[in-house]
């Protein structure tokens, strides 16, 4: 029994993301990508946290055996990417100290497996994202029993809208008193844009690697107005098997920075989004407008919730699908500077004042110091 209290409380903190994480914050260290890449990882520190994270090196040979076994029926069972590599490697790690923060359902569902078998005893908070994408099953199904069983070993699980708190605590019997609602964008890197130039070259910029975003539609609106430049940012898979007209520019796997160069170059920016559940258009409309753009967003449900952009207030919203819409909301923005000015200033402050990654970190760190105060009170 630990009978003493510890000034440090909350304040040991294990970091699974992307396994190995170490090549993003290199690249962060870098330049070369803005700190939302890694969730404010090294901001964790500036509120007093002693962060560490699984960093690839000098991985068991019986833990990579063992993940490849587990990996391959677990991702089949549960339908979304599963990696249990680093959670097995870090297990001892995470033992050590007092809360574990996973980000990305395939890093995160392993260590909800070694909380289900008892391995791992250290409050684990969980920011979901992957299984509410792609989770498509019926309710008492082998499937949504498994995955609701492994997101219940999450002493908290943190979601960005209503929508998705809906999913976990409705369909996924999710208690509420385990959930939090975010009903934000996840942090929006403002120092790493801040300085940057901000032009107009008369081009209107659409950004996605994600499936949900809607080329074809952006495509057939390109149609409409030839007159009009656009660029379009993918993969190559979202531009299989569609025709480019003449005015669109196809970019693939575009390196960051270079990405970032078109956001602040561009006349506006058009997300034409399929509806779903959970979308990562959500980044693109943070950065886009704390660059000042004018942004045509689809008014899909993964985006219920967060408050300014469902009023409209600092976006122009259009149907899901709807042609007509979108041509006609694309075409008034580009031929009216005012009202780009007008909507990009106002979508600068709203970026500023809800969506930064400072804001997410503070949110966040509360949150660690309180469940990891609550475990100490516990076991004292």
């Amino acid at each position: 029994m630990n009978n003493s209290w510890s000034s440090d409380v909350g304040k040991r903190l294990f970091f699974v993301y992307r396994f190995p994480v170490r090549r993003t914050l290199a690249a962060i260290e870098r330049g070369e990508l803005p700190e939302s890449y890694a969730m404010g990882y090294h901001r964790c520190g500036q509120h007093g946290f002693d962060v560490s994270c699984f960093d690839g090196e000098d991985w068991s040979r019986s833990w990579q055996a063992l993940a490849r076994a587990i990996n391959p029926p677990m991702a089949k069972l549960l339908g979304v990417p599963f990696d249990a590599s680093g959670a097995l490697h870090s297990l001892g790690a995470m033992r050590d100290r007092d809360l574990v923060f996973t980000i990305l359902d395939g890093a995160g569902l392993p260590v909800m497996l070694l909380r289900l078998f008892r391995l791992l005893r250290t409050p684990v908070v969980h920011h979901t994202g992957e299984l509410i994408k792609q989770f498509r099953t019926a309710q008492g199904s082998l499937r949504w029993r498994l995955a609701r069983r492994l997101l219940r070993q999450a002493t908290c699980i943190v979601c960005d809208t209503r929508t998705q708190e809906e999913w976990l605590t409705g369909f996924m019997q999710i208690p509420s008193s385990s959930v939090l609602c975010l009903n934000s964008i996840a942090g929006v890197d403002l120092e790493f844009l801040d300085g940057r130039p901000v032009t107009d070259e008369g081009f209107v910029l659409c950004v996605g690697r994600e499936r949900h975003r809607d080329f074809e539609l952006l495509f057939q609106v390109a149609r409409q107005l030839p007159h009009v430049d656009f660029v379009a940012v993918g993969t190559g898979k979202r531009f299989a098997g569609l025709d480019a007209p003449a005015n669109v520019r196809t970019f693939v796997d575009l390196p960051y920075l270079k990405v970032v160069d078109l956001y602040r170059s561009a006349r506006l920016v058009a997300l034409p989004l399929k509806d779903n559940r959970y979308s990562m258009a959500g980044r693109v409309v943070g950065e886009a407008m704390a660059l000042g753009k004018a942004v045509v967003l689809s008014n899909v449900e993964a985006l219920r919730g967060i408050g300014p952009l469902e009023s409209g207030e600092c976006c122009v919203l259009v149907d899901p699908g709807d042609l007509g819409q979108l041509t006609e909301a694309v075409r008034r923005l580009y031929n009216d500077a005012a009202l780009r000015e007008t909507l990009g200033q106002k979508a600068k402050v709203v970026a500023r004042d809800c969506f930064s990654l400072d804001q997410y970190v503070a949110r966040m760190s509360q949150l660690f110091t309180r469940i990891a105060g609550e475990r100490q009170i516990t076991r004292w």
